[in-house]
């Protein structure tokens, strides 16, 4: 008979996972995932967050290094505070602000999620005709670690998708909005997942139905659009909670639409964030 203890501390990392993002107490920063025009994704970038104050850090990517975009409660455009989605307008003299940040408060319209959020930032630098500008959709929340991420059985999910494009095919250049829906197959750590978009008008116009698949990482998931190569595109995101309970990730879609004497290009980005059905 064998007979013995352990000994060891509680990983706080696992612990955490079940906070729900309103219960936040201490300052956080979060790893975005981002979807960008001109049309790419990545994960790099952070967003500080400081329960206390209210106050955001956006730290986007320029090149190899950070642009820090200070956003605090002040910034609040008059009168959207308890709305669905938070505006904010920011200056700091050589570098603006403007956009959004989903209410994370219970009760959330446009989708109630409890460990994923999602925002829309356009960002402007530097001054004359060296200035840039950038509009970024991202997600963030409170990650699945690697440890608490299934490795067997499947789930599927349901959620929304935003973004932006510019369709020469149909003549927009504006938002977009959809459905979007996410099955993970956690014994091959693998994923397909589906956007259907439309167009933000008046009268919306459909856009169509994406496709993607890919692999579920130790940490994240990551793919590309299924169908090229009639359509090219990739996504990369992350499940939050302690139980892969949400996802949230940014993609883009390339196309091109037959027009007399050639083709017309059609680009799209944007993120999809969701929960468990």
């Amino acid at each position: 008979m064998l007979t013995g203890y352990f000994v060891g501390d509680r990983d706080p990392g696992l612990i955490d996972a079940s906070l729900p993002l309103a219960a936040y107490t201490d300052p956080a920063t979060f790893v975005l995932n981002s979807a960008h025009d001109p049309v790419y994704v990545d994960s790099n970038e952070e967003l500080d967050f400081d329960p206390d104050t209210g106050q955001l850090v956006y730290k986007e990517v320029v090149g190899s290094a950070f642009v820090p975009f200070t956003i605090k409660a002040s910034d609040i455009v008059a009168g959207t505070a308890d709305d669905d989605r938070v505006y904010y307008e920011t200056n700091q003299g050589d570098r603006q602000l403007s956009g959004w940040v989903h209410n994370i408060a219970p009760g959330n319209g446009e989708i109630e999620l409890t460990y994923t959020s999602f925002a829309a930032f356009r960002t402007t630098y530097g001054s004359g005709p060296g200035s840039q500008q950038n509009d970024n959709f991202i997600t963030f929340g409170n990650a699945t670690p690697s440890a608490l991420i299934p490795r067997t059985g499947s789930a599927s999910y349901s959620g929304i998708a935003l973004g932006g494009a510019e369709l020469a095919g149909i003549g927009y250049d504006g938002t977009v909005h959809g459905t979007s829906d996410l099955t993970a197959n956690f014994n091959a750590a693998s994923f397909t997942s589906k956007l259907v978009l439309f167009t933000d008008e008046m009268t919306p116009r459909s856009i169509g139905t994406f496709l993607f698949n890919g692999n579920i990482y130790e940490s994240g998931f990551g793919g590309n659009v299924s169908e090229y190569p009639t359509y090219s595109g990739q996504m990369v995101g992350d499940f939050y909670g302690p139980h892969a309970d949400e996802y949230g990730y940014a993609w883009t879609v390339n196309y091109y639409t037959s027009a007399p004497g050639g083709a017309l290009g059609n680009t799209l980005y944007g993120i999809a964030v969701g929960k468990k059905d």
